[in-house]
């Protein structure tokens, strides 16, 4: 098991300086169409992990912790967003390792982070578990993929983005019903984890390695966790008509994204209070399997 001692454990903060390209590299990576992002009004909001995410990779390359990547599958995730980055913004990010546990043979590590810009605005609030298949640490595969890693890549074309309709239709609160259901479909095309490392940085080879997905007992490399929940946000924003309408995201990680896969994210209301409405939602790929579970988001609406 991973020392408990290293709970606690803080990093080196983070500075980042969002520009518009960047904006539209994610959105395109995560197949958003939102004209909010392509125009460069604002970020979306799981774009949070393209700000922060280096915060964390710190933290699983960690050699006290020594986590081999490729025993390392992401668990649960939540967000609380304050606010959306945009073009312009100098943001700041700061975690700890909160938590570390032993469950059913597996090495849990929970990791919290805060992230905030320019005049000390607070935009972020996260809390990523990553879960260590089989516990206990091995530091040699870990300086081996360390060694492999490419961090430099140039990302193709993208896709154009939807500018039909009103981007700032955002809902009504007397229009939402509990019981309200909506849907969301993405296919996971083959450079997708390839064009998402690109955009979000996460360059771990269960993802854009097939050899090595299938030499750590996966079956092949997989799509990146974070990318499936931007699929969630993607549903929950189109459902409320305005991507800052989203406040909380919560997602537990049910099973791989592959290549080729098709995603179904299914949301229904499950509260209305005031201008705010919280959804239940869950999404399974094509053969009906579910990859997402016991997810939850919080938007809030336009004032009746």
């Amino acid at each position: 098991m991973i020392d408990q001692i290293f709970v606690g454990k803080t990093y080196a903060p983070i500075r980042y300086q969002v520009g518009t390209e960047k904006i539209r590299e994610y959105a395109g990576a995560t197949l958003d169409r939102s004209p909010h992002h392509w125009n460069g009004e604002f970020a979306p909001p799981m774009f949070a992990v393209v700000y922060s995410a280096r915060l964390f990779l710190d933290m699983l390359f960690d050699p006290d912790l020594a986590m081999e990547l490729g025993r390392i599958v992401h668990g649960e995730q939540s967000f609380e967003f304050l606010g959306l980055a945009r073009p312009g913004d100098e943001i700041v990010s700061r975690g700890r390792v909160a938590k570390i546990f032993e469950k059913r043979g597996n090495d849990f590590v929970v990791f919290e982070s805060s992230s905030t810009r320019q005049g000390g605005e607070e935009l972020l609030r996260a809390r990523w578990t990553f879960v260590v298949r089989g516990g206990g640490v091995d530091p040699a595969p870990l300086a081996e993929a360390k060694t492999d890693l490419a961090r430099d890549w140039l990302v193709p074309g993208l896709p154009p983005p939807d500018l039909a309709g009103d981007p700032t239709a955002r809902r009504r609160a007397a229009e939402v019903k509990v019981g309200a259901r909506f849907e969301h479909q993405r296919f996971v095309d083959r450079y997708r984890p390839i064009l998402y490392a690109g955009a979000a940085g996460d360059f771990n080879p269960i993802h854009i390695d097939p050899a090595y997905g299938r030499e750590v007992g996966l079956g092949g490399n997989i799509l990146q966790g974070l990318c499936t929940m931007a699929f969630a946000a993607q549903a929950a924003s189109e459902f409320a008509g305005d991507p800052r309408a989203l406040e909380q995201l919560r997602v537990r990680f049910a099973a791989p994204v592959r290549p080729g896969d098709t995603i179904h994210v299914h949301g229904e209301v499950s509260a209305v209070e005031g201008s705010r409405a919280r959804c239940a939602l869950h999404a399974d790929n094509q053969h009906g399997a579910p990859v997402l579970s016991r997810c939850e988001a919080v938007l809030a609406l336009a004032a009746s």
